[in-house]
């Protein structure tokens, strides 16, 4: 059978309306699928001063199966080293089989893989990534609106990630706002902003709450930084 090759997700695209961060770091996570069997994990780092947190040494990257809402698991060997100052960086490596969907959660950590507390860190923390977008749903539930922007109440009990809709087939689903009517919805979603998740809605079709699925195993690739 011809694998299906999992489309490109632009990730380093930041949202243009962030609040200032004078003081403080933070950091903008972004996941996608690039390649049949490879994905990756970006996150843009703000990094003013070097001495603060000194217990803060790196990162831990965890993973969780969607649909599914079981614990996230930590998926890097290693520690990903802390980059002081302003970085891009870049963690990828090999995913499960396409069809699959993963929520990506990255943590500041201390040498003891402790998580550091740093206030108003993420913009955000979490991102969702499907392999591949056209034909597995980012998210399925039914719809409502909220003076006049739709976003998708996720199936109960599967951890399905929310979302408000646009892009080109969004106003198809109006009509179904307010309804029990079931949609399952394909696209590129982002997190982040006071709205939370979005989702460049690129096609959708009625159909049940799917449960999880039993995915394989990863290993892990490469690490790179690219410091700004």
């Amino acid at each position: 059978m011809r694998r299906t090759r999992c489309l490109a997700i632009a990730a380093l695209a930041l949202l243009a309306a962030r609040p200032a961060h004078a003081q403080y770091p933070f950091i903008s996570v972004h996941a996608a699928y690039a390649a049949p069997d490879s994905f990756y994990v970006v996150w843009d780092q703000r990094d003013p001063d070097p001495n603060a947190y000194p217990t803060w040494v790196g990162y831990d990257v965890l993973r969780r199966e969607v649909p599914g809402c079981g614990a996230f698991a930590r998926i890097n060997a290693d520690i990903v080293p802390r980059a002081y100052g302003n970085a891009t960086i870049y963690f990828g490596g090999v995913s499960p089989s396409p069809a699959s969907e993963y929520a990506y959660w990255v943590v500041p950590v201390d040498a003891n893989r402790q998580s550091v507390s740093i206030p108003a860190f993420c913009e955000p923390c979490v991102d969702y990534a499907t392999c591949e977008p056209l034909t597995t749903p980012y998210t399925i539930g039914t719809m409502y609106d909220v003076s006049g922007m739709l976003f998708v109440n996720t199936c109960t009990g599967l951890c399905y990630p929310g979302a408000y809709l646009y892009g080109p087939h969004a106003e198809e689903l109006r009509p179904y706002a307010g309804t029990s009517t079931t949609v399952r919805l394909y696209g590129i979603g982002w997190c982040g902003g006071v709205e939370g998740c979005g989702l460049n809605l690129q096609h959708w079709d009625v159909g049940p709450c799917l449960g999880a699925t039993a995915v394989s195993g990863s290993s892990w690739g490469h690490l790179k930084v690219v410091y700004r």
